[in-house]
This record gives C-alpha cells, structure tokens and sequence, in this order.
C-alpha cells in the first residue's frame, strides 16, 4: 500500500516538472539565495562599520540617516533570500506543502511584507535624492534628513507593507488532494471568498508594489535629468570665477552620477518585476479550468527568478555604484585578502619551533593593518553619499 502511494505521488509530482528542470532551479535558486546573502550582509556590515566610525570620531550614536534607507533595503532583501526563496523552491520542487498550518499562513505575509518594504524603500530612496538635488536650500528644511524622520518612514512602510499583504493571512488554507480517499498530499493555496475579490487584491498589489513606485522613480528621473541640464547652462552661462565653475561642475558630476544610479535602479526594477506583475494579474484572468500546471509552474518560476533577482542588483546599485560604500568594500577586501595571504605565507615558510606562535603573530599583524587602514579611510574619506 505504501509503494503504491509512493508510486502516484512520486506520479504527480514528475507530471509538472522534469528532473532536469528540479535540477536547473535548485542551482539558480542556491545562486541567487548564497550571492543574495553574502551582499546584503556586506551592505549591513559597511552601514554598521560607518556608525562605528562616526561613534569613536564624532560621538555620533547612529549611522548617516540616508544609509539606514539602504540598511532597510539590505534587510528586507535577506529576509527575500532566507524565507521567500527557499519556501518557494521547496513548492515548486515538491509540490506540496509540508510545514503546517501555521506555516501556510505566515510565510505569504512575510514575503508579501518585505516585497513591499522593498519597494517602499526604493521609493523611498528615490524621493529623497530628488529633495536634495532639485529642491532650493530655502525649501529643504521641510525636507531635512534627521535620522528621526528617516526612522519614522521606515516604520510608517513597514506597517502599511504589513497593513497591505494582511488579507493573505485569512484567505490562505491547506487544500488536501485525494486519490479517491487516499490522501496524496497537502497544497498551501490562497482561497478566496470569490474571484472578483481576488482580481481586485490582485491588481491593488500589483499596483501599490510596481505601478507606482515604477512612476515615481521615471517622474523623478525625468525631473532630475531636466534640472541638471538647466542648473548646467545657468552655470556655463553665469560663473564668473574659475573657482566657481569648479565648485559648480564637481556639483553636476555628483549629482549626474545619482542620476546614472537612479536610471539603473528604474530599470532594473522594471525588468525584474514586470513579468510577475503581469503574471499575477493574468493568472486572475485564465480558469483554474484551461490552467495548464506544467506551464503555469514554469511560467512562475521564471517570474519569480527575475523578481529575486533584485536581491543581488538592489546591493549592487545602492552599494558599488556609491564611492564611498565602494570603498568600503575595497578596503575589507584587501584585510581579508591580506589575512589570508599572511596566514598561508607563514603556514609555509614558517620553522618547525615556531608553529604555536606564528598564528598568533598573524593575527597580531592582520589587527595592526585593519587600525592602520581604519585610520587612514577616517581621515582622508569623504562623508557617504547615495
């Protein structure tokens, strides 16, 4: 009786996708989720070194307020990589659901939850580079960037991506499937009271979570870009010392260079989550009857791939396109590459007396490069700049 269960389940679950396919998404996914982690820990651990920094230098209790919108981002995106992925992979591979309940319940709202934290962030981000390029000085004060108001945008989107994905919560069940009266196994689907409800939360999300920030982010590229051409001929035009046309065109460059990041972001957002956009509000509008579960699984796991992907390009847009994260980065990597290098160094070359004391001196050596390197970026770095 058991092999013969195992025989139809093991039926089913070959029917949607084939072991080659398993194969192919396991690899992606363990790409996306380890690269995913290591980069937005990387973006963490630069913010928390900055606050250090500002701490021992500036008596400074917390990093600069713009980089905790990064911070955020950093964290909403681990949170996609440790609990969005791997649950979403282990559906697609078994398709079934194994954890319970409870389980059923909550991993849709957290991974609704920081889907639209990221997407709030984004925008977030977005608006406060066009309040310090765009608007005049006399207007900023409205504007300033204290890290109390920053603080308090974060909240303010964490609470309205949990206000917003909420509903998931009621309407997520555990659906057995029979073989006649044999229960094969268990699937976690949402079941809604009616479809036109559905449809309507369907494309409210979609709406909140891509169609608007996606505007925000082209209405203010489009306003930057327009300023930046006119703020350039003004000074072409109007400066009168050398001193000052210098002042001016270093301006120009730094905020070019933001617009550049926030062109990459737009597009970048555009591409990675269109396809799921348009895969969510078309699913609503397909029967469940002419759904075909080999091509709606493929489909959503290609989706879903391009819309992870952000974990990897929102790190790499907030954080190596910005010098000074950049150099940050440069400089952990040469400490951990000189650890290592000094380490194997003196695992080879080192006597057979010494072998209880080298390692010590290594380490000895690796923390005299890190507070000599520390000092160094301290005096010489310019402060951090999105």
């Amino acid at each position: 009786m058991n092999e013969a269960l195992d025989i139809i389940r093991n039926s089913q679950r070959t029917e949607i996708l084939f072991p080659e396919a398993e194969i192919v998404l396991i690899v992606i996914y363990a790409v996306l989720m380890l690269s995913g982690i290591v980069s937005n820990l990387l973006v963490c651990f630069v913010v928390t070194r900055q606050c250090l920094r500002k701490r021992i230098t500036l008596g400074s209790s917390g990093p600069k307020s713009r980089n905790l919108y990064v911070a955020n981002l950093a964290v909403a995106d681990l949170a996609l990589c440790c609990i969005c992925m791997p649950f979403t992979l282990i559906t697609l591979i078994e398709y079934e659901w194994r954890f319970g309940s409870v389980l059923c319940k909550l991993v849709p709202v957290v991974q609704g939850t920081n889907i639209m934290v990221s997407a709030g962030t984004i925008t977030a981000i977005a608006f406060d580079r066009y309040v310090t390029i765009v608007r005049p000085p006399g207007s900023r004060v409205l504007y300033t960037h204290s890290r109390w108001k920053v603080l308090f945008v974060i909240v303010i989107i964490w609470i309205l991506s949990f206000a917003v994905t909420s509903p998931v919560f009621f309407y997520t069940v555990i659906e057995p499937v029979f073989f006649y009266d044999i229960l094969l196994y268990e699937k976690c689907i949402e079941k809604w009271p009616s479809n036109s409800l559905y449809t309507a939360f369907t494309v409210g999300f979609a709406v909140i979570q891509f169609v608007i920030p996606g505007m925000v982010l082209v209405t203010i590229h489009l306003r930057i870009s327009a300023y930046l051409k006119l703020h350039l001929k003004n000074f072409s035009d109007k400066s009168k010392s050398g001193k000052c046309h210098k002042r001016a065109r270093r301006e120009l460059r730094r905020n070019r260079r933001t617009m550049f990041m926030l062109s990459c972001i737009a597009v970048a957002y555009a591409v990675s989550w269109f396809p799921m956009t348009i895969y969510q509000v078309l699913i609503t509008q397909i029967p469940r009857v002419y759904q075909n579960p080999k091509t709606i699984y493929v489909a959503f796991a290609v989706c879903h791939i391009f819309a992870m992907s952000t974990t990897i390009t929102n790190p790499l847009l907030y954080g190596w396109l910005n010098p000074n994260f950049r150099r940050e980065f440069y400089v952990i990597f040469r400490s951990i590459s000189s650890f290592f290098s000094k380490l194997f160094s003196a695992h080879v070359n080192r006597p057979d007396g010494s072998k209880n004391q080298q390692p010590n001196n290594t380490l000895a050596f690796m923390n005299d490069k890190m507070k000599s390197t520390t000092v160094k970026i301290m005096t010489t770095a310019p402060r951090m700049q999105l």
